[in-house]
């Protein structure tokens, strides 16, 4: 894990206060400082357009997933991102569902940074916010142990791990 993430992550451990004033932009800035620990090159730095892994705020038809993950040009995954002081909730499982089922993705994650969830999209969303969503969540992260959990998170959801074949694994 790189240093610097580990030194955010330890100083959120022991000042958790110091999240809740986060924008969700700072959120989604941490939660891309957390995947490029994971190996992706969340900045495409050196990459072509059309090599990018990371794309920001792209529209897609159901709204515009705030991180879409991309490995030689192939979607793999999205990651909705809210404030850490927004208690995640059926709602906030529901946008995420409905992005990456609409986009034939298996998978989609959500992060307020405190908690990261993968949720599990293979089954198709109903009209509204369901009710019993919590099966959904395939595994969940807390902040106070990415450090800890590093190795599990990265062997799901790693740049090596899911070009390996991560996520299709998790479907059978």
């Amino acid at each position: 894990m790189d240093l610097n993430i580990k030194k955010e992550i330890n100083y959120f451990v022991k000042n958790p206060d110091s999240l809740l004033g986060l924008s969700e932009f700072d959120i989604r800035n941490n939660v891309l400082k957390l995947f490029r620990g994971l190996e992706w090159n969340v900045y495409n730095e050196g990459l072509s357009p059309f090599d990018y892994e990371v794309l920001q705020e792209r529209t897609i038809q159901s709204g515009r997933p705030d991180l879409t993950f991309l490995i030689g040009g192939e979607k793999k995954f999205y990651i909705e991102t809210k404030k850490a002081t927004v208690e995640l909730s059926s709602k906030d499982v529901w946008q995420a569902w409905k992005y990456a089922w609409n986009s034939g993705l298996p998978f989609s994650i959500l992060s307020n940074f405190v908690y990261t969830w993968l949720i599990d999209c293979r089954a198709t969303p109903p009209g509204e916010p369901p009710k019993d969503w919590k099966g959904l969540v395939v595994k969940s992260w807390n902040f106070s142990k990415y450090i800890q959990d590093f190795n599990e998170i990265k062997d799901y959801l790693g740049q090596d791990a899911v070009s390996k074949g991560s996520l299709v694994k998790l479907e059978s």
